[in-house]
């Protein structure tokens, strides 16, 4: 991925596509409408769910190496977040627990979700 401007530092940067790209560490913030946040920069996610991982088709791309292209999923059931690994090669952490590939985990507030190196807070006002 080539970089066509940089916005914030080293960590997060718009590709040629025009796409918002995390690396290293972001937050998603749940208020009604989930927002991908870097250094107080913010992009609307989906409130049915998206994807992580290096594909640009997914929600929160990643720019990094040991993240698969559809990593994981985020999802919500009753407004509340669910997280599920897509198979990955590296796996996906939450909390410091490796996830089971396909099973469903709930995210509270202050979650740390780990994918390669890239670090993400998930914070919810539910």
């Amino acid at each position: 991925m080539s970089k066509k401007s940089n916005l914030f530092d080293d960590k997060t940067f718009i590709n040629a596509s025009g796409d918002l790209v995390v690396e290293k560490e972001a937050s998603i913030i749940v208020k009604g409408t989930p927002l991908l946040e870097v250094r107080g920069n913010r992009k609307v996610l989906s409130i049915k769910g998206f994807g992580l991982g290096r594909h640009k088709s997914n929600g929160v791309i990643i720019a990094d190496p040991s993240v698969s292209k559809f990593h994981a999923m985020i999802t919500f059931k009753k407004g509340k977040g669910i997280i599920k690994d897509s198979g990955s090669s590296n796996g996906t952490f939450l909390n410091g627990e490796r996830l089971i590939k396909d099973k469903e985990y709930s995210l509270t507030n202050e979650a740390v979700i780990l994918l390669g190196k890239t670090r993400i807070i998930y914070l919810c006002e539910y």
